[in-house]
């Protein structure tokens, strides 16, 4: 939390002080490997003071689940090895196919940064340190598995004059839902354009295009603090990771195979009848008929004096900020597609404690996890706790993911294999603030994001939630064949 020691009591509450949930999943996880116990994230909201938390370290019997699968470093002639794909990556992989509905697009993000000045070289030279860091840059796909180039990865940074919006209209068409091989190197597109309209002051642009197979939100978010230290700091050095995103894939492998694993399998098991995978939302068309999705975004902002009272009045009552979020969104697409009950797939960044520094490592750590909502009477306090309590259960068998419980499910309700189950999304990164790592993105003179849309194959809406110094941010990336405007407007203001 960046406090000092001595301006803390033991009796201080961690989520008063500025505790959040993501800094809480990588206290819970520090606590498990340093004491060997097995906390959960909700024995955190339970006992959010230090002495309580403390008294709870001293008396728990559990034991460290993961203490037999920790991390042991690659020998260096293994590094290059192909290894097993996880859960969502495979999902990704299949769902870009144009068979599936709402396929022929891959996961992918894209980023307009802007800038006064930038130094091209130096830009190029910083991303090749970073490249040569961490090998899910240098990844690529083949026969089911993947693996990291040892050679002839070196990236070249080009530079576009733009003399018109035209120009870098057409550039942004490219790269906003560009499809990549997923066999070929690079799985990204990092350019730069220096722009000259007429009655504009010129600037620059950082178009970055990737494919989600690479990383998650989290790890670009990493990949953009490093990138901007070397950049910023040439012949600064970072120490080394003592591990590659592979070791961890392999102990992930393993614990997939585990008594752990079949545990929180039968947990899912028992809910399974209880899932609704209907989803009557107001559409213009029917989701198989769109051959090329093409998603939009809206975007709002609940400012920061309204949203910071909010929050305390979140954290004062013991709820997680994302569960209020998902009981909001629930209750929106309740309303509008008329229906008690509905699934929600929830993004999350799920790192297992299986290294100290598990949280310095480049990759793609996404697992889902389906939250069935099912609308509730009664206080709002009441019901926003029903929500909370019941993701923290979910939460605490999710080694079962969403992807896991997807093939489960189409195997004993016999759902058409190309029919998408769950293309409600909610990705929510509360608690890291966007500008905190963009303040000083890349170069000083840095204007913010000039442009920026996600996409990903099977999904109708991603409502995406982070916080800036303006406010809390609620995002929709939306399928724009299937909404018309004027609805998914008034959905997203409600």
């Amino acid at each position: 939390l960046n406090i000092s020691l001595s301006s803390i009591s033991v009796y201080d509450d961690f989520f008063e002080l500025g505790g959040n949930s993501l800094v809480a999943i990588q206290l819970v996880s520090r606590l498990n490997r340093q004491f060997e116990i097995s906390l959960n994230l909700i024995d955190l909201f339970q006992h959010p003071q230090i002495a309580n938390l403390a008294y709870l370290i001293q008396t728990t019997s559990s034991e460290f689940a993961y203490k037999q699968y920790q991390i042991i470093p690659s020998r260096s002639d293994m590094v290059y090895e192909p290894f097993p794909l996880t859960n969502v990556q495979q999902a990704y992989l299949m769902g870009r196919e144009a068979i599936f509905e709402l396929g022929n697009i891959t996961t992918h993000s894209y980023v307009e940064y802007r800038f006064d000045t930038l130094d091209v070289k130096q830009l190029e030279i910083a991303l090749n340190r970073v490249i040569e860091r961490h090998g899910v840059l240098r990844m690529i796909f083949e026969e089911g598995q993947q693996r990291y180039l040892k050679d002839n990865w070196y990236y070249p940074i080009s530079c576009e004059n733009f003399t018109s919006e035209e120009s870098l209209f057409s550039c942004r068409e490219e790269l906003s839902h560009k499809i990549y091989a997923q066999d070929t190197y690079p799985l990204f597109d990092i350019k730069v354009s220096y722009c000259c309209f007429d009655n504009q002051r010129p600037f620059y642009l950082l178009h970055m295009s990737i494919d989600a197979l690479l990383m998650d939100a989290y790890s670009a978010r990493l990949f953009m603090q490093e990138w901007t230290e070397f950049y910023l700091h040439p012949n600064k050095s970072l120490s080394p990771v003592p591990f590659e995103y592979r070791d961890y894939i392999l102990q992930w492998k393993k614990i997939r195979e585990s008594e752990l694993f079949l545990k929180d399998k039968q947990y899912w098991e028992s809910r399974l009848s209880s899932y609704v995978f209907e989803m009557n939302l107001p559409l213009l068309c029917a989701p198989h008929d769109v051959k090329e999705p093409h998603f939009s975004r809206i975007t709002k902002t609940i400012p920061t004096d309204l949203w910071k009272p909010l929050q305390q009045k979140i954290t004062a009552a013991g709820l997680s900020p994302t569960a209020v979020l998902l009981a909001a969104y629930g209750k929106v697409l309740s309303d509008w597609s008329n229906q008690r009950e509905l699934c929600i797939n929830v993004t999350l960044f799920q790192r297992l404690p299986l290294h100290d520094d598990i949280y310095r490592v480049l990759g793609d750590f996404t697992v889902l996890e389906l939250f069935q909502y099912q609308a509730q009477t009664g206080s709002t306090s009441a019901v926003l706790r029903h929500h909370h309590e019941k993701l923290l259960e979910d939460l605490k068998h999710i080694l079962f993911d969403g992807v896991d419980l997807q093939r489960m499910i189409r195997e004993q309700r016999r759902y058409v294999y190309s029919q998408g189950l769950s293309p409600i999304v909610l990705t929510s990164v509360l608690g890291t603030h966007q500008e905190s790592g963009q303040r000083k993105t890349i170069d000083p003179s840095f204007q913010g994001v000039h442009y920026a849309i996600t996409q990903t194959p099977q999904v109708w809406i991603d409502n995406k939630a982070y916080e800036t110094s303006q406010g809390l941010v609620a995002e929709w990336d939306y399928v724009e064949q299937l909404f018309a405007r004027e609805i998914i407007e008034q959905m997203h203001q409600d």
